[in-house]
């Protein structure tokens, strides 16, 4: 249970669209669910390296581990009113400790 949760966020749905020639990525304009979250500005440099892909403005979220299928990879995260995008697929740290929590990379979205 993540027990410092200071940041409501709203997870914007990522929906795929098959078409005929492509795949289209389409983010619904309908929130689907509010999540109570922790979310920490990382260094660029750092974390390019750690994941092995470029970052300009990024962010880890912190969350409940009962939250982790809510959230998914190509998902947007609206924060009062900034916009992310959710890098990375949800992972978990679980060793049976009230630290337990689930973690998902985010880039800021420039708007």
């Amino acid at each position: 249970m993540l027990y410092y949760a200071p940041h409501t966020v709203t997870i914007l749905a990522h929906e795929q669209q098959k078409s005929a020639r492509r795949v289209a990525n389409n983010i619904t304009d309908t929130p689907s669910v509010s999540l109570k979250v922790c979310i920490n500005s990382k260094d660029p440099q750092v974390t390019s390296y750690e994941t092995g892909r470029e970052y300009k403005r990024p962010h880890k979220m912190l969350m409940d581990i009962d939250d982790a299928p809510k959230v998914r990879e190509g998902d947007k995260v609206k924060w009062g009113t900034r916009l992310f995008m959710v890098t990375t697929e949800p992972r978990q740290s679980v060793h049976g400790l009230p630290t337990d929590h689930a973690s998902v990379m985010l880039e800021e979205v420039e708007q």
